[in-house]
């Protein structure tokens, strides 16, 4: 039996059988369906995905097969952690010949994301590269906003 299905599946799996254009960003108060909603989309697309929940402390870096003690998410994933995360999918998409859909949840965790996400996105699509990106985040869209700096 199919379990139940929100609208929103259809048009994230729309997005994610296109090119690469956009991350996708999925934002809103926690217990909302947004985790359901891509995981159901990520079923019912033919394209490898790696899904890394940021907010389960020790979660093992199960979003990748094999060695990846690199990955295991720290007790306070940062940067780095981000950073190298990014690069292990960017060589597994470009690998395969459908690309990949990297998935970071909860990416508010993780302090002064956006600027780091952009950068590593950037040279993505510098790359055209085949991999998709979306993050879900339950906080209000302003943990976006990066410390002002003095003028």
């Amino acid at each position: 039996m199919e379990t139940f299905q929100r609208s929103q599946v259809k048009t994230l799996q729309c997005r994610l059988a296109e090119h690469p254009h956009h991350i996708i960003a999925v934002f809103g108060p926690r217990q909302s369906g947004k985790t359901t909603r891509v995981r159901q989309a990520l079923r019912r697309i033919d394209r490898p995905n790696r899904y890394f929940t940021l907010d389960e402390l020790d979660a093992g870096g199960a979003g990748f097969p094999g060695p990846t003690a690199a990955l295991r998410l720290p007790r306070e994933p940062d940067t780095e952690w981000l950073v190298r995360t990014w690069q292990h999918a960017r060589e597994e998409a470009d690998a395969s010949s459908n690309g990949l859909v990297l998935v970071l949840d909860e990416i508010q965790t993780i302090p002064r994301w956006s600027s780091t996400v952009k950068g590593l996105w950037d040279a993505d699509r510098f790359e055209n590269r085949q991999m998709h990106v979306v993050l879900l985040g339950s906080a209000p869209l302003r943990v976006q906003a990066e410390p002002r700096r003095p003028l």
